[in-house]
């Protein structure tokens, strides 16, 4: 009995979590990077668009929406849906082949990477296209 009460205590302390990560997010206001500095520690979990874990294009899929904007599940279709800029900012979708991720300005981004990994902020690496929603 006393694992269950432990079990029942780790999640209710991975609800709370979640309820302030998601207070916090509600309160950045649809800024697309503010939400998705509040994305960074969470699971990679592929296909995962939610606080309980995320993959690339369910990230910005989730940074995005917060800002009013849908975009599907797919990194190509995010990349294809809008327009390719040479001037990234703050909010641009930061592309590689098969991987998106959120420019946060400074040549930093926030990512989603691979299973076992948490969420982070990493320098974009060569190669990336920068894409801009309106």
């Amino acid at each position: 009995s006393d694992s269950a009460a432990s079990r029942s205590e780790t999640r209710s302390d991975a609800t709370s979590d979640t309820s302030a990560r998601q207070a916090s997010l509600n309160a950045a206001g649809g800024d697309i990077v503010s939400v998705a500095l509040g994305l960074t520690g969470i699971p990679y979990v592929y296909g995962g668009e939610s606080l309980g874990g995320l993959d690339c294009s369910g990230l910005v899929k989730y940074a995005y929406a917060a800002a009013g904007i849908n975009l599907p599940h797919n990194s190509s279709a995010q990349t294809a849906g809008g327009t390719i800029v040479s001037d990234p900012q703050p909010g641009d979708i930061v592309s590689y082949p098969g991987h998106v991720a959120i420019y946060i300005g400074g040549g930093q981004m926030v990512e989603a990477t691979v299973p076992g990994r948490l969420s982070q902020i990493s320098p974009v690496r060569a190669g990336a296209t920068y894409v801009r929603y309106n």
